[in-house]
This record gives structure tokens, sequence and C-alpha cells, in this order.
């Protein structure tokens, strides 16, 4: 008998709700920034084409993932759509910078797209994770 996993699937999409800690986003933007490094770094050597599968779902979803968790308030189908689309421009915007400025190469390309990820893991997704002091308040 098939179970539903729907339900479990979605929360565990789902971003946490009070917002993350800066600790945590730091290891993100980390692991991002390294994964994209090693990818780029192994990519020449990867001769089949599921390895190749590996660098296309990095560059896809190393974006993707960093956007949908800057959209905790909305639907989880919404935030992957919205994310899909944002990772699209962030790939093209990418490529488009590097071609104009003569600095085209696959590997380079991963590395930006990771790095681009890391930066927007950096990047507060709720107002109480903001600095601000209790002057800035009536």
């Amino acid at each position: 008998m098939r179970r539903d996993t729907t339900g479990r699937l979605l929360t565990a999409l789902r971003a946490p709700r009070g917002g993350t800690r800066l600790g945590h986003r730091l290891v993100a933007a980390a692991v991002t920034a390294l994964g994209g490094v090693a990818i780029a770094a192994n990519s020449p050597h990867l001769p089949g084409l599921s390895d190749r599968l590996v660098v296309v779902m990095f560059v896809v979803a190393a974006p993707l993932i960093a956007l949908v968790r800057l959209l905790p308030g909305i639907n989880v189908l919404l935030a992957l759509i919205v994310g899909a689309a944002g990772s699209l421009v962030v790939n093209v915007l990418i490529a488009q910078a590097m071609l104009t400025a003569d600095a085209w190469s696959p590997p380079a390309g991963v590395v930006a797209v990771g790095l681009t990820a890391s930066v927007l893991w950096l990047v507060p997704s709720d107002h109480n994770s903001l600095p601000h002091t209790k002057e800035d308040f009536p």
C-alpha cells in the first residue's frame, strides 16, 4: 500500500517560521560556495552523462534553494516556481556578464553561480533578523 508522503515533503521544504540564525546561513553559504568550487574543479574530469548531470543540477538547484528560503510566507509550490524562475534569471545574467567580459568558461560559470547562491544565502529572510537599534523605532 502506498503512503501519502506529500505532506511530509511539503513540511521538509517549508522554511522555518522564525527565520534562520546567521550561523546557519553562514554554514549554508560556505557549503554552497565550496560545492561550486569542488564541482568546477572536477568538471573537466567528468566523462559520462550522469556526471555532467551533477553540474547541471548544482547550477539549477543552488540558486533555486537559496531563493526558496527567502520566501517563507507563501505556498511551497509557488515558492518553487518563483525559485526556478529566479534560478534561470541568475544563470542567464551570470552567463551574459561572463560573455560580455570575454571571461566565459564552464568551470568559472559554475563557480560564479555557486558564489551568487552563497550571497543569496546570506540575505536575511525576515525583518526580525535585520540589525536595528531602539533609536530606529518611535
